[in-house]
């Protein structure tokens, strides 16, 4: 027979109390399960619409729960107008304080509760939890408060020029510009023009006088992202700019001093770069004075997560927990590069839908996952011509069954209903 306890107060503070913010994972007796960012300081439970959290089960009353914030800025729950009561971790409760990892049972429904990272204590937007990022990111401040130069390797997309902003924004130096170089976007003439400026007349097209990047960035910090791409004889040239700290335009007889930091980022691999003599020896040991390796997404699982909350946070958005899969499962050759494309789609057709939660169906991967994936999904010149594709390619894959439609966009079958006659589709 299972224990019940009734309390008229809640119980005493555990230990791990459940703070805000938190996770919930809402187990519903009917539909799929979602997870859900608890931010405010309370949230009714029940059947009914207006509820904060709707739980479709017929065990459930209209009005069945309420979590609430204590004066202690901890989460406990309270029994409403209910027949079935609510179990906290299999007692039966009234009112009681939840702790870190409780599972609350209403009705044939379960909610499950998770200590939350907050992204508002993110720095510079960079959503993290694994304990190499969190390394990474105090060697970077350790690094600003020096004046050495600094090289950050990682693939492509792991966020090295977001570091390097840390850097430069942590440094005596933030009060002054951060210029970023994309090195593999120049080439010829063009990159030593960008670093070092060039003199009206001094090549085919100089039309007028330009400053460099490098004075530019006098008593702040130049960043040179993909600074491997650099030809050599400009690698020499800024070798010599290192060393003295005086730049001469193209065209002009004149140095000028520029008192700058230097960060560069490359992702080729130093080793093969420097075996292969496409990075001088002799610039490598002047601008590796402090060494960061950004590791792939993939190496880091915990931190696609956090990405993902924290990108949705912005947009008070929840996941349901299939689409959360896909996103911890997929590759991600393109880091967090990539994970940032695919949520941004996702955003526009939650957008679209009217509603607030990512579904399966939203995520659509390059080459693998959802079905979506291998969908051609056009440019769209306007909200409305996306959400005529959304609904006629949904129509498309559950064989015209509007129910499941209705269910996969995440919409009301009236509300399909109103669409369907508004692009009079049949």
């Amino acid at each position: 027979m299972e224990k019940t306890l009734w309390l008229e107060t809640p119980v005493r503070k555990p230990s791990t109390a459940l703070k805000i913010p938190c996770d919930l994972k809402v187990e519903p007796y009917y539909g799929r399960a979602i997870e859900k960012r608890l931010w405010h300081t309370q949230y009714t439970i029940g059947s009914a619409s207006s509820c904060d959290l709707v739980l479709d089960d017929p065990f459930v009353s209209k009005h069945h729960a309420e979590l609430y914030l204590t004066e202690k800025n901890q989460y406990a729950i309270r029994s409403l107008n209910n027949r079935n009561g609510i179990f906290v971790n299999g007692t039966r409760v009234n009112d009681a304080y939840l702790s870190l990892g409780a599972v609350i049972k209403i009705g044939r429904s379960f909610l499950r509760f998770s200590k939350s990272f907050d992204p508002s204590k993110q720095d510079q937007k960079i959503f993290y939890v694994s304990n190499s990022f969190k390394e990474i990111i105090q060697e970077a401040k350790i690094a600003a408060k020096s004046n050495f130069s600094v090289l950050i390797t990682g693939e492509t997309g792991t966020g090295k020029e977001v570091v390097a902003k840390l850097i430069h924004e942590n440094s005596f130096r933030a009060s002054a510009p951060f210029i970023s170089v994309n090195c593999a976007s120049l080439s010829g003439d063009l990159v030593n023009s960008e670093l070092f400026g060039h003199q009206k007349g001094a090549f085919t097209g100089a039309a007028k006088n330009r400053v460099g990047a490098i004075l530019s960035a006098h008593r702040g910090t130049l960043f040179l992202d993909e600074f491997g791409d650099l030809p050599l004889p400009t690698q020499a040239l800024l070798l010599r700019v290192l060393e003295t700290k005086e730049v001469k335009a193209l065209g002009s007889d004149e140095y000028q001093k520029s008192d700058f930091r230097l960060v560069t980022a490359t992702s080729l691999s130093i080793e093969t770069a420097l075996a292969a003599k496409k990075l001088r020896s002799d610039l490598f040991y002047r601008i590796a004075d402090n060494w960061i390796h950004i590791p792939p997404l993939r190496d880091r699982k915990p931190d696609i997560k956090a990405f993902v909350e924290g990108v949705l946070h912005k947009e008070q958005f929840q996941i349901e927990a299939e689409a959360k899969a896909i996103l911890r499962q997929h590759n991600w050759s393109g880091n967090v590069r990539e994970l940032n494309s695919v949520l941004n789609r996702a955003i526009t057709r939650v957008k679209v839908r009217g509603t607030s939660i990512v579904l399966e169906s939203d995520i659509h991967l390059h080459g693998h996952g959802t079905e979506l994936a291998s969908t051609t999904n056009p440019k769209f010149h306007s909200i409305r011509k996306m959400e005529e594709w959304m609904i006629r390619e949904s129509l498309r894959r559950n064989a015209g069954q509007r129910k499941q439609v209705a269910r996969e966009l995440g919409i009301a079958r009236s509300t399909l209903f109103q669409k369907l006659r508004k692009y009079k589709i049949q």
